[in-house]
């Protein structure tokens, strides 16, 4: 438990527990926060610090009424004195000293945020237990944006504020809404200062997408390794990648006597739930991996490295058995980082690997929209035109689904030029955050879409061009650089729309596409 440290006995105090249903005794993460109120931050919330899709990492540095480190290694809360008048900043000090006196608030490893790592699944019910030591005039707020809470085992409402008068304890249950990253922070009652921060990380049930090492998603730029043998590079540590040389290996140890690592920068913070590994064969020997550990970071600097629930200070996870099976460990809990590397430790003949990584986005609304799984249905995808020939067939817009097969198994344009385009029909208004493509093959021709723009309509009627943010210029997305790899893009602003349109500007021999999209449903 992380306390206040006071400075006399009538020291104000909030004090906030958090447990998870089924947890209890010593296992149940605790809280206590000094200061004078609570804040849950929502998605999109105006003028607030944290939005889910940013980590606490990528918040602003806090401003004067958010505190400071003293010598004794303390957060200290000193208000904000921009824009006043001289005589108000003297009557704003005068009135703040025993707030400043009073609130002296303790840091783990020198940061502000008391729980650190706190995390829950979405609909999970979390229990906060809150109690206000304060004097008479030490009111606190609590904010709650609109969350679902239970109050004493009361029907599900909608709260937005609750008050916390001195002396008094309330028990309150919140259900966790959406995935991403939120925040508890407390205020100060007459003052209204800013408190202690405490972001915590609400999380998608279903993460447990290959995060794109298999399909392509992930480039070869952003596979890397200490070291590898031979022909057997880093970019082809793909889990069931063919070929002679199909596999990252490197030899039995390293020059310096060190543990040899390969690594995946997802080149954006992600959530990660588990990873599946294989091993490989070359000619009749087999090289396999039996036992490796992880590590991951959020700036390839600092490196944290994977306990999980282990005893120990690492923990070590069973590897493979043979060169092509493939092992499937999770991560408990999961990890959020934007790289991570894996060490092998124990290997048959010599560490080789072939990878995937599961997961999903931070914020969650990810889900594949069902364009491959035939959710959305063929009258749903249309074009401007298709190809038709008496021996290949007709490549109709229907057939624009990633990773179909067959011989005929994309759109194909029937004239190549700007003209042309690809539409898909969601039915209702969703929210939509990226896209993946795919080209084609039609016998010895690779067909594939290199750049293309994206257009979005509520009715089908009027469009609108996505754009580069702040900026009046149509974004260009990258598109394949090959007929059957994937491309994934992301919609930074995500789309809120019925209709997209793909607009294909540049392409390899002729205009063909199979693709996906993904989001989510809209609340």
């Amino acid at each position: 438990m992380v306390q206040g440290r006071q400075r006399n006995p009538a020291q104000p105090q909030l004090h906030l527990r958090v447990a998870r249903h089924g947890e209890v005794g010593a296992r149940e993460p605790r809280l206590c926060l000094p200061g004078l109120g609570l804040l849950l931050s929502r998605e999109h919330g105006e003028g607030h610090p944290l939005r889910p899709d940013r980590s606490p990492s990528d918040l602003p540095e806090r401003d004067a009424s958010q505190g400071e480190q003293d010598a004794r290694g303390h957060a200290r809360i000193r208000p904000t004195l921009h824009g006043l008048r001289r005589e108000e900043e003297l009557v704003l000090r005068q009135e703040t000293r025993k707030v400043l006196e009073t609130h002296v608030l303790r840091t783990i490893n020198g940061m502000v945020y008391n729980l650190p790592g706190l995390r829950m699944y979405e609909q999970e019910w979390v229990r906060l237990h809150l109690l206000n030591l304060g004097g008479s005039r030490d009111i606190h707020v609590v904010h709650f944006h609109g969350q679902t809470l239970l109050e004493n085992g009361t029907r599900q409402h909608q709260l937005g504020v609750w008050p916390l008068l001195p002396g008094s304890f309330k028990t309150l249950e919140m259900k966790a809404s959406k995935p991403g990253w939120w925040l508890l922070d407390t205020q100060v009652g007459e003052n209204q200062r800013a408190g202690m921060r405490t972001p915590f990380l609400i999380m998608d049930r279903e993460c447990r997408m290959p995060m794109g090492l298999s399909t392509g998603v992930v480039a070869d730029r952003q596979i890397k390794a200490s070291e590898f043998v031979g022909s057997w590079e880093p970019k082809l540590a793909r889990l069931n990648n063919g070929g002679s040389y199909n596999a990252w290996m490197t030899e039995k140890m390293s020059e310096f006597d060190t543990q040899p690592w390969i690594q995946v920068d997802m080149e954006r913070e992600v959530l990660f739930t588990g990873i599946q590994s294989q091993g490989a064969k070359h000619y009749l020997k087999s090289y396999y991996t039996t036992e490796f550990r992880v590590a991951y970071s959020s700036d390839q600097t600092n490196w944290q490295i994977f306990k999980g629930n282990s005893t120990r200070n690492v923990m070590y996870f069973d590897g493979n058995s043979d060169a092509s099976s493939i092992k499937e460990n999770r991560f408990d809990p999961p990890i959020v980082a934007r790289y991570i590397r894996v060490y092998p430790t124990r290997f048959f003949n010599r560490p080789a690997l072939r990878l995937e990584l599961q997961g999903c986005e931070i914020n969650g609304c990810s889900t594949p929209l069902g364009v491959e799984s035939r959710k959305i249905e063929d009258k749903q995808i249309t074009a401007s035109s298709f190809k038709t020939s008496w021996w290949g067939g007709s490549w109709e817009p229907s057939l624009a689904r990633l990773n179909a097969q067959g011989r005929v198994n994309a759109w194909q344009a029937k004239a190549n030029n700007n003209r042309q385009w690809l539409q898909i029909d969601l039915l209702k208004v969703k929210k939509i955050t990226a896209i993946v493509t795919q080209g084609c093959k039609s016998l010895s021709s690779e067909m594939y879409v290199k750049s293309y723009t994206v257009h979005y309509s509520d009715g089908g009627v009027d469009w609108t061009p996505y754009r580069q943010r702040s900026s009046m210029v149509d974004k260009i997305f990258e598109g394949n650089s090959n007929f059957k790899g994937h491309v994934k893009n992301f919609f930074n602003p995500p789309i809120i729309s019925r209709y997209i349109r793909i607009i294909p500007k540049t392409w390899n021999q002729s205009i063909a596409l199979r693709l996906e999209l993904f989001g989510c449903d809209i609340d």
